[in-house]
């Protein structure tokens, strides 16, 4: 259950500059779907899976996109790091996000 508050939590980060309507649609969308409903009360590690990559990608997106100073990066790269490690502990099938990021570094490189 903390993994879903969690995951909300994510969401609602992601959503923080927007509106109330399209941040309450953004979490309804997130808590209500089927997938997010039946894994989010189990003993299964795929929400964990979830919450790990959801906080990739909001670290990386933060990287990226932010436009804060250099000492930041670090953080968000650890952060990155941290997420995916996770992910990794709470199940392997987080490897299907390398596509994503092989994107995303030859896009940089």
């Amino acid at each position: 259950m903390l993994a879903s508050i969690a995951v909300l939590g994510i969401v609602f980060w992601f959503l923080r500059k927007e509106s109330l309507p399209l941040k309450l649609l953004g979490l309804a969308l997130t808590a209500f779907s089927n997938w997010f409903l039946f894994y989010s009360d189990k003993l299964m590690p795929d929400i964990l899976v979830a919450f790990s990559l959801l906080g990739a990608i909001a670290s990386l997106y933060e990287y990226k996109f932010s436009g804060q100073t250099p000492k930041n990066h670090f953080l968000w790269a650890a952060l990155f790091v941290a997420f995916l490690f996770f992910g990794f502990l709470a199940k392997e099938t987080i490897i299907l996000f390398i596509p994503l990021l092989m994107f995303y570094f030859l896009s940089d490189w």
